[in-house]
């Protein structure tokens, strides 16, 4: 039998999320990857939260697991502090930009935020996303130094023109890196995740948490 249901979007449009409802009265779970905020309330789109039936949220790419009725984190395979200051010293000699998401905030360097739309140029509306949701602060490694805590997921974004060695890259990263995953959500970023993090590990530690057996769970999504 199956003890529970996960459905995976990247976020979906509000007429199609009313469709959802109507269509997945049963899901419990929901594996959202890129809508994120600055506080749970508004890291999951508002449609998405209106839907009473979801309690389970697995986010940034498997690195967090979120129980909305107990309002608790229930796992984090996040990035640790030192390798993600490493990651940025190695990304500021690339032609990228690069952020990151700390305790389900996104943080962005005001220079890096500024250069945002020559990386951007064939994704208007992932640029808004990004002007929308990333706090600027003077110097990203700063601000995590004085934070001192590790990260959830590390983004970068390569120019356009840039495509064929952003995929050299997403394919060679963990080469350089074995402590992470590297996979893409876009057609112009790399997102880096610790290993044990991914949607896949995600739903592994709900079901553990839950008492379910993997086998009895039952994903899909787009």
């Amino acid at each position: 039998p199956v003890g529970f249901s996960a459905l995976e979007d990247g976020g979906r449009k509000e007429k199609e999320q009313r469709s959802l409802e109507k269509r997945y009265a049963d899901v419990i779970v929901k594996i959202s990857g890129d809508r994120l905020d600055r506080s749970f309330q508004y890291l999951i789109p508002e449609e998405l939260r209106a839907l009473s039936f979801i309690r389970y949220y697995i986010l940034s790419n498997g690195a967090t697991v979120y129980d909305t009725a107990e309002e608790r984190t229930l796992y984090r395979g996040d990035i640790p502090l030192e390798l993600t200051l490493q990651v940025m010293d190695y990304l500021d000699a690339q032609p990228v930009l690069y952020d990151c998401y700390q305790d389900d905030v996104g943080w962005m360097s005001q220079t890096m935020y500024e250069r945002a739309p020559e990386f951007f140029r064939e994704e208007p509306e992932i640029l808004k996303l990004v002007e929308r949701l990333r706090i600027r602060v003077p110097d990203l490694k700063q601000t995590l130094r004085e934070h001192n805590k590790p990260v959830q997921k590390i983004q970068f974004y390569f120019r356009p023109e840039d495509n064929a060695r952003r995929l050299d890259t997403i394919a060679h990263f963990s080469e350089v890196f074995p402590e992470l995953s590297a996979t893409s959500s876009t057609s112009n970023n790399v997102e880096l995740n610790s290993v044990r993090a991914g949607k896949g590990n995600g739903l592994l530690a709900l079901c553990e948490v839950l008492g379910i057996p993997p086998e009895a769970c039952m994903s899909f999504g787009d």
